[in-house]
């Protein structure tokens, strides 16, 4: 396979009337998704203020976030999803960082794109495939130039081969939240390395029927359009509204692909009984790690599924690892998954703190080794030499933050992490970034966020603390934080107390929180 476009092409010609996409009450065929990606692209390379660079994607919700996908790469260009609900401020600098010069935008974002426009330093490509108006945004920013749905070219979807594998295909961020973290390069070679280890593992026909239930910024919508699309088979979005047992019930899905916290909700809410999902074939899991007694609640109600756990970090396209779950293998109902064996080509080293490989029972760091690993960090070339390494063969390796146990039977198990993030609502979060705001908010060095209840499944909540005194307006607080951070990340509950444990730098003393919240009582 040469590029992502490829792969979705050959589908086109072979399943021209097949349905690609059921979004709601509407369906597409490939040949509708193609027809309309075409003209995008068309209209990208139009208008388009340079033929190179990333194009941002700024759709969610609407046909735009799919067929976007497609036409950024049949322009030739790598696409980066940019949330729309996200702050003002998060989307500016994602296209500043980036240095974003066209914009593929849904309808459901174009109350952002005004705000953007307006405070962005340089002009624009502004292609809105779904409108044929933008109420007047057009006028009010006449610098920037536009391509709305009565300006698209005629249907036409370019192969556009990459002129070398290694040129970058989608650029992510790695806490998984729109402009947090640092900007991952994904290749073309990267995700099509990663299609042909998952195929292996799936063999998905055109009969099959995928879910895409996360929203587009997750890396795992990458596997999620790309497996799919490159089998033939139909993609089927989840709104968002009702019940997932429901959805995966309805719409006959064969292929489930979500978080770890989707089917820990389905679990405590009772909806995993026996029998339930005799549709599906395939469940893959991803984020944080799954505890056993879900796992074999879910194998029950899918009978006639593999439950798929996948293990990976952002800066490697989709998952590295893999572990096929047999509800009869060792382990309590709070025992973690494994990650499993290496996913394709894949190799993992477990490393001490003395530099050396690590035995059962010991605990070390996990290094990765793939052909599935980033180029690197975007536009940041430092950050990249430190964290891709190669070892005295000349192997590239990935310095992971991932803390691991060899168990008795060889596999590894996650135990913690080298750095600030936790897992939240299926999202690795950098607490680190979250801080940042809080701090820049409330205009204190001497506050902190962490994670509350530490578990090693992911923490339900964020709670900021501020070593100051009382009274602090806290709606002007959350409202400051807003400006600089997605709504899921602003905490719950801030507290402010002169008390709070402060180190000798300044600091609030992360190592004195556990305790703090024990004594208080601080629970929410």
């Amino acid at each position: 396979m040469s590029s992502l476009l490829k792969a979705i092409v050959d589908s086109v010609h072979h399943h021209r009337r097949r349905t690609a996409l059921i979004y709601g009450e509407k369906r597409y065929s490939y040949q509708e998704l193609a027809c309309q990606a075409g003209r995008v692209a068309g209209a990208i390379a139009e208008c388009g203020l340079s033929q190179k660079g990333p194009v941002g994607l700024m759709a969610d919700t609407s046909l735009t976030a799919y067929t976007g996908v497609v036409a950024i790469l049949a322009a030739g260009r790598p696409f980066v999803v940019i949330d729309p609900a996200a702050p003002p401020r998060c989307i500016r600098r994602v296209v500043d960082e980036l240095r974003i010069d066209t914009l593929v935008v849904g309808p459901e974002a174009v109350d952002r794109l005004e705000i953007l426009l307006r405070h962005v330093g340089r002009p624009l490509a502004v292609v809105v495939p779904q409108l044929r108006r933008l109420g007047g945004i057009d006028r009010r920013h006449q610098r920037h130039r536009y391509r709305l749905a009565g300006d698209l070219p005629a249907p036409c979807l370019p192969v556009a081969t990459p002129a070398s594998s290694r040129q970058t295909a989608c650029i992510s961020y790695s806490s998984g939240t729109t402009g947090v973290g640092e900007p991952v390069a994904i290749s073309h070679a990267n995700v099509c390395a990663y299609l042909e280890a998952i195929d292996d593992e799936l063999q998905l026909t055109p009969q099959d029927r995928c879910s895409h239930v996360v929203p587009l910024t997750s890396q795992l919508s990458i596997h999620d359009l790309f497996v799919t699309w490159s089998a033939g088979a139909t993609l089927v979005r989840w709104g968002g509204n009702g019940q997932p047992e429901r959805f995966i019930e309805r719409q006959g899905l064969t292929c489930l692909s979500a978080t770890s916290r989707l089917l820990r909700a389905m679990d405590a809410l009772g909806e995993l009984s026996p029998g339930r999902f005799r549709t599906l074939r395939h469940s893959l899991i991803v984020g944080e790690p799954l505890a056993m007694g879900p796992a074999r609640r879910f194998c029950q109600a899918a009978p006639n599924s593999s439950l798929l756990g996948l293990h990976g970090p952002a800066e490697a396209a989709v998952a590295v690892g893999i572990h096929r779950f047999d509800p009869g293998e060792e382990g309590t109902d709070g025992d973690p998954l494994p990650i499993g064996r290496p996913l394709g080509d894949s190799r993992f080293r477990v490393v001490g703190d003395d530099g050396t490989g690590v035995g059962p029972g010991m605990r070390g760091r996990l290094f990765i080794s793939s052909p599935q690993l980033a180029v690197g960090y975007a536009g940041s070339p430092r950050p990249t030499s430190r964290r891709f390494v190669r070892d005295q063969q000349g192997h590239r390796w990935f310095r992971s933050r991932s803390v691991v146990e060899r168990t008795g039977n060889g596999d590894l198990v996650v135990v913690g992490r080298l750095d600030d993030t936790v897992w939240m609502g299926g999202h690795r979060v950098d607490l680190s970034a979250v801080e940042r705001a809080v701090r820049r908010a409330c205009g204190h060095r001497q506050a902190t966020v962490v994670g509350w209840p530490p578990d090693a499944a992911g923490a339900r909540e964020l709670i900021a603390f501020v070593a100051d005194e009382p009274p602090v307006d806290m709606n002007r607080l959350r409202a400051a934080c807003r400006r600089w951070l997605p709504a899921p990340l602003v905490p719950r509950r801030i507290v402010v107390d002169p008390h709070v444990p402060v180190g000798p730098t300044g600091d609030v003393d992360r190592n004195a929180i556990d305790q703090f919240l024990r004594r208080r009582e601080v629970s929410l």
